[in-house]
């Protein structure tokens, strides 16, 4: 990582008793990580192009997922089902 990115990082270590309170809980609840942290690293600033280019990827995803839905489930869904009349 670059230095410059270091020294934007706010790094606040906390200690096990004081860390269990009920904002730290409900900060997970509404961020929830696969780990546990006691304290998590922040920048001061909100990095513009890291949330444009994330943002970007989860619409390339959303966009491959609408396609292989059109593509593929729904002629399949479509073909599975006796039409009505034929019952």
């Amino acid at each position: 990582m670059s230095s410059g990115f270091l020294s934007n990082v706010i790094y606040k270590p906390v200690v096990y008793p004081r860390n269990v309170t009920v904002g730290n809980y409900l900060y997970f609840v509404v961020a929830p990580t696969f780990v546990y942290e006691t304290s998590y690293p922040r920048t001061t600033q909100i990095r513009k192009m890291y949330v444009a280019w994330h943002s970007l990827q989860a619409c390339a995803c959303a966009a491959v997922q609408y396609v292989l839905l059109m593509q593929f489930y729904i002629p399949t869904l479509r073909n599975s089902v006796p039409p009505q009349r034929n019952l």
